[in-house]
């Protein structure tokens, strides 16, 4: 691995790395992971996870969630509207509701387009991931 030479002022290139985007989302939603699915999110939408349908399957339900997280964070100083998201999502429209919602009310959606619109949720709460 090689190092570009020590310059305070910047930061050591590791070419192996990929560059990283961070995105904040509240702390109450620190328990999100991006590669996995929470107990949280089984609770809360069952019917992916409960084997009473070939459709909704946690494979189903993971590839609407980064879908719908990714379009939000294309732009996420614009709300992502469920008009949107529907347009690009083929399925059943009420568990499609179901997902968004579920995603806005934690703040995994919307939540910096929301900060900038209703002059903020509290700053103090806010992580990194």
């Amino acid at each position: 691995m090689e190092l570009a030479p020590h310059d305070p002022g910047s930061k050591l290139l590791r070419p192996d790395e990929p560059e990283l985007d961070l995105y904040t989302i509240p702390s109450h939603s620190s328990w999100f992971s991006w590669d996995e699915i929470h107990e949280t999110e089984r609770i809360a939408l069952k019917e992916y996870f409960d084997g009473s349908s070939i459709s909704r399957t946690p494979k189903t339900y993971k590839e609407y969630r980064d879908f719908i997280i990714s379009k939000y964070r294309e732009d996420p100083s614009r709300k992502l509207t469920f008009t949107e998201v529907r347009k690009s999502l083929v399925g059943d429209v009420s568990l499609l509701h179901k997902v968004f919602n579920f995603l806005e009310k934690w703040g995994l959606i919307n939540f910096s387009a929301n900060l900038g619109v209703n002059g903020g949720f509290g700053i103090e709460g806010e992580e990194r991931v």
